[in-house]
């Protein structure tokens, strides 16, 4: 006995120890951490009054709703006010994910009446790769299973002993798990498994009043209200498939967990109580199963009942020659030839099955521990803590929504902050907070899709409209989210660059921030290009041809505002202006002038490129207006070298630079800036 609570001490001191892993940074370990921080800090400020007054969202029985609120009213309410601190998000994870092997040791103990199996148990799942992640870090479901584990403890108990007290513990605990993580639904969906495997004996005999139960409970569902219908169809709608990830499941449950707990099933089976071990199989079997089509079930709810089943196994079967010949013995008792005696005779050797349990009990505490904490667990970069500092200084805490791709809006950005987005807001607060109703699955998904198309659609004025569906003030994207294809060549590649519907606010060599403008001063005037037949026809139908209706852009990969490039233009159509007489080349480099000055940033007149905006703006409004001053430096062929650019954009700029010389006597024309950072910011300079 007291051998045993010294091997306890010792699993949960390592549990909590590799629990601290994944935040070995002081930074949280997940996107989902950062958004439920959010929802902690929301209720710190608000009260619990901000609460959802919808019993279904409470439930966690909404498709789409902010998750039962336990889990934040006690982070929140009381024990964050307690420490105040922001490590508070990076212990208590660990503390309740060791309260959760202790409260799963109990119920093993409970079901096996045998302490060296609860232990080993305990340890197989306590250090189960898929329970590491979930009871490492600040979010619901951590709680959540130490509240499974004492249900489940109570559960048994109540089975075996029929006690009034073990009925109102269980009564109690499970009410709390219903209300703080809608893992309660799996642990029901379990329990019924195991009830009708115990209930097996009595089900055969009345098989005939059990079939017509369930035809009763089918004509019962199909008569409820639409409403009550659409809610559980709502759910299963949620339970995402994908057929491809048996190939990245069975890694979560556990090298030893899922191999041994195959290989003992048929065992158990036979074997039979205590409370029905066929039961722990078929509930085994069955997430395993639904776990490979659908991550809900991916969660550590198969690994808790293989859990048992291996360390049964293991001890009856593997380790003690008491029971039949050891499995190994079995394996090695057909080798024949030289040194065939010396081999069968290993499994009698202590040194050889202490080695082997060794392995068998240590390779689930690294590779779930050690290794898992460190590996599975990635923890998110904050790719830019400027941009979030910038947004959380200088926009609307009320009303500013910011578009931005999902996983970086509806975690990093919200929870670092507290700033709407799109996507994640609707699925988890909008039904929460604000008093608005859950939206449905289809009405995500459509948000989902919306955000996509803002991001990828150059349907310019349905996205505009899009935008002001969705009361977007603010874009924001790093360096990540431009590499990916739809973004960098759907918006980014003409909207933010030099449409006046967007203003920039913010860029620092790794992130951009524009501003939404949903009814810009300077619209649209000249959409259409220049058609010239005089003797400069050659020169002025080449350079037509990048028109955009705002500025000149080249037709390959590069940024669309090179502001360097619609400068030249500037110069270039004042000149043939003052040859040609022409008033459709003033026009156009007026235009361009204004262009240039709206497109400038609100910190003193800086582009995104690097240099002043006054610099460039004074200097070719200078040629037109016959002023003589010194040439700034950034308008200096020598400060400078032109790289070499390949195709259009290459001869779209010499083009430029060479006519520029021609007409202006050789005056002297800027050199092109080609980017090497974010397009916005290729100079590495903080603009903001």
């Amino acid at each position: 006995m007291k051998r045993e609570k010294v091997y306890l001490s010792l699993i949960l001191v390592a549990s909590f120890v590799v629990r601290l892993i994944p935040h070995r940074n002081l930074l949280l370990a997940a996107y989902d951490e950062y958004l439920h921080r959010d929802l902690t800090l929301r209720i710190v400020e608000g009260g619990i009054g901000t609460v959802s007054r919808d019993l279904p969202s409470l439930l966690g029985l909404r498709a789409y709703s902010y998750p039962p609120p336990l889990f934040h009213i006690i982070g929140g309410a009381f024990l964050y006010r307690i420490f105040h601190s922001d490590y508070f998000f990076l212990v208590i994870p660990a503390v309740y994910g060791t309260l959760a092997v202790l409260g799963f040791y109990f119920a093993y103990k409970e079901l096996f009446e045998d302490e060296k199996k609860a232990l080993l148990a305990t340890l197989l799942l306590a250090f189960a790769p898929d329970f590491i992640y979930r009871t490492s870090l600040y979010i619901p479901e951590n709680m959540g299973l130490l509240l499974f584990s004492l249900s489940m403890f109570f559960g048994v108990k109540f089975l075996k002993k029929k006690t009034i007290s073990s009925f109102i513990l269980f009564t109690a605990t499970f009410g709390l798990y219903t209300i703080t993580h809608r893992g309660w639904i799996f642990f029901a969906f379990a329990a019924a498994i195991v009830l009708l495997s115990y209930l097996e004996p009595t089900i055969k005999r009345n098989v005939h009043y059990v079939i017509i139960l369930v035809l009763a409970g089918l004509l019962a569902y199909f008569g409820l209200p639409p409403q009550v219908k659409s809610t559980f169809g709502e759910l299963f709608l949620r339970l995402q498939r994908s057929e491809v990830s048996f190939l990245g499941y069975f890694k979560w449950v556990g090298v030893v967990q899922l191999v041994f707990g195959v290989l003992g099933s048929s065992y158990y089976f036979k074997k039979g109580p205590p409370l029905q071990r066929g039961g722990l199989v078929l509930w085994a079997w069955t997430f395993l199963l639904a776990g490979g089509v659908s991550f809900r079930f991916r969660d550590p709810y198969a690994t808790i009942s293989l859990a048992a089943i291996t360390s049964e196994y293991l001890i009856d079967v593997v380790f003690p020659p008491s029971i039949g010949p050891p499995i190994l013995k079995r394996a090695l008792n057909d080798v024949r030839g030289f040194g065939s005696a010396l081999v069968k005779a290993l499994p009698e050797k202590r040194a050889v099955q202490v080695l082997i349990i060794a392995v068998l009990i240590l390779t689930p505490a690294f590779q779930g521990g050690a290794y898992g904490a460190y590996h599975y667990i990635v923890i998110p970069s904050i790719t830019d803590k400027e941009a979030y500092e910038w947004i959380s200084q200088n926009t609307p805490p009320e009303n500013a929504t910011i578009l931005v791709w999902w996983d970086m809006g509806g975690y990093l950005l919200i929870g670092n902050t507290h700033r709407k987005d799109v996507v994640v807001w609707k699925k988890v607060y909008q039904g929460g907070f604000f008093g608005e109703a859950p939206p449905t699955v289809k009405e995500a998904g459509q948000a989902y899709t919306d955000h996509v198309i803002m991001f990828s659609s150059n349907q310019r004025n349905f996205v505009y409209y899009l935008m002001k569906k969705y009361n977007v003030s603010y874009i924001f994207v790093d360096r990540r989210r431009y590499s990916y294809g739809l973004v960098r060549y759907g918006l980014m590649e003409y909207a933010p660059p030099y449409d006046t519907h967007f203003k920039l606010e913010f860029c620092n060599g790794g992130s951009v921030i524009y501003r939404f403008i949903p009814e810009p001063k300077l619209r649209m005037e000249q959409p259409l290009p220049i058609e010239y037949h005089g003797n400069y026809s050659p020169l002025v139908n080449f350079f037509e041809k990048f028109w955009t209706g705002y500025n000149y852009a080249d037709f390959d990969t590069s940024y669309k505002a090179d502001f360097n490039l619609n400068g030249w233009m500037v110069d270039l159509y004042y000149n043939l202006y003052n040859k040609t007489g022409d008033e459709r080349f003033k026009e156009r480099a007026e235009w361009l002038l204004r262009w240039l000055e709206y497109k400038q940033m609100d910190n003193g007149g800086a582009f995104p490129l690097g240099g002043s905006a006054s610099q460039r703006l004074h200097a070719v409004h200078g040629l037109h207006t016959g002023a003589h001053q010194e040439v700034p430096v950034w308008w200096n062929r020598k400060s400078t070298q032109s790289p070499e650019i390949p195709g259009k954009r290459r001869l779209l700029h010499d083009h430029a630079k060479g006519q520029i010389g021609k007409l202006c006597c050789e005056r002297p024309a800027a050199s092109a800036l080609q980017g090497t950072r974010h397009p916005e910011c290729n100079n590495g300079e903080k603009r903001s």
